[in-house]
């Protein structure tokens, strides 16, 4: 009930930032905050038992995590702000999953050890994504920071920035930790 709670709540927050804002950066942060409340659902998508192609594509979610923070840290920290076609290759890894998904036969007779393999595989090669994209995140923020000269405006949109920063960090850090204590150990 608690994680229906939270989702919703990340839905509808999503969903005011993205139609009550109509810079790019605030349709970026409304799309981010969607994808971590879409991410928030998956205790809800594994107890609904879904078919394993939905869950398969329902897990591509997760490889936007990282584009979605550093494209909205970069355009918010812009001074004239934009989405440019070289942004679509941070989704690379999103789509080569999708792709993978669909051309791959759905059989229930596969090798579970190998299944679990290539989940760990997977789930290690996310992490990595998210790690680094925030890593490249606060050196955005970092510098912004060393170049900000006190004006109180930019001053509360790095302060913004920098909790946000901080809270994903933590979010995506303890994941990291209790998959690996917990659920592959």
């Amino acid at each position: 009930l608690l994680t229906a709670g939270v989702v919703l709540i990340g839905l509808a927050l999503s969903l005011l930032l993205l139609f009550i804002k109509r810079e790019i950066s605030s349709r970026l942060l409304a799309l981010y905050t969607l994808v971590l409340a879409i991410g928030m659902a998956e205790p809800l998508i594994h107890a609904a038992r879904l078919s394993s192609r939905f869950t398969a594509y329902y897990g591509a979610m997760s490889f936007f995590y990282g584009p979605m923070l550093f494209l909205y840290i970069k355009n918010a920290l812009a001074a004239s702000p934009k989405f440019s076609g070289r942004d679509i290759f941070h989704f690379g890894p999103a789509i080569l999953y999708f792709i993978l998904v669909f051309i791959s036969p759905e059989n229930g007779n596969a090798n579970k050890e190998d299944d679990v393999t290539v989940s760990f595989v997977l789930y290690e090669l996310l992490f990595y994504q998210i790690f680094y994209y925030t890593i490249k995140s606060f050196s955005l923020w970092t510098r912004a920071y060393s170049v900000a000269s006190k004006q109180p405006v930019m001053m509360m949109r790095l302060t913004f920035l920098k909790y946000l920063l901080i809270f994903s960090a933590m979010l995506f850090a303890s994941s990291f930790v209790f998959v690996h204590v917990f659920v592959m150990p």
